[in-house]
C-alpha cells in the first residue's frame, strides 16, 4: 500500500536526495575505482611487508653464519667443512632476499601498470596511438 506522504518515483527518475541515474552511475564508478586503488595499495603493501620479513630473516641468518665462521677453526677436523656450510647458507639466504625483491618489484610494477592503464596512461614501453 502506498503511503500518502511518500514520494512517487517514476521510471527513469530517482527520488529526491538520491540524484539522477547519471549521478548514481558516476557514484558507482567512483566507488569501483576507489576499491581498485585500495586493493592495489594493499597488494603493494603486502608485497613490501613480505620482502621486509624475508630480508630480516636473511639478515639474522647471515649475521649468525658470519659469527660461526669467525669462531670456526679451520685447523680442526671439521672446521673447514663448517666454514663451507656457513658460506653456502649465506649464499642461499642472499638468493632468498634477491628473489623476494624481484617478486616485490614485479607485484609493484604490475599494480602500477594496471593503475596507469585504468586512467588511460600507456605504459612507457607500449606504442602510442
Amino acid at each position: 500500500m502506498h503511503h500518502p506522504n511518500s514520494p512517487t518515483v517514476e521510471p527513469g527518475k530517482s527520488s529526491k536526495g538520491i540524484g539522477s541515474e547519471t549521478e548514481v552511475h558516476h557514484l558507482l564508478e567512483t566507488v569501483e575505482k576507489s576499491t581498485q586503488l585500495a586493493n592495489q595499495n594493499l597488494a603493494q603493501q603486502n608485497s613490501i611487508s613480505y620482502q621486509q620479513a624475508l630480508t630480516q630473516i636473511a639478515i639474522t641468518g647471515i649475521s649468525k653464519c658470519f659469527e660461526w665462521i669467525s669462531l670456526a677453526n679451520p685447523a680442526e677436523s671439521h672446521g673447514q667443512k663448517r666454514i663451507e656450510t656457513y658460506r653456502s647458507m649465506i649464499d642461499q639466504l642472499n638468493h632468498l632476499v634477491q628473489t623476494a625483491a624481484k617478486v616485490a618489484n614485479q607485484t609493484f610494477q604490475s599494480s602500477t601498470d594496471s593503475e596507469m592503464e585504468s586512467h588511460g596512461v600507456p605504459k612507457p614501453d607500449s606504442p602510442r596511438n
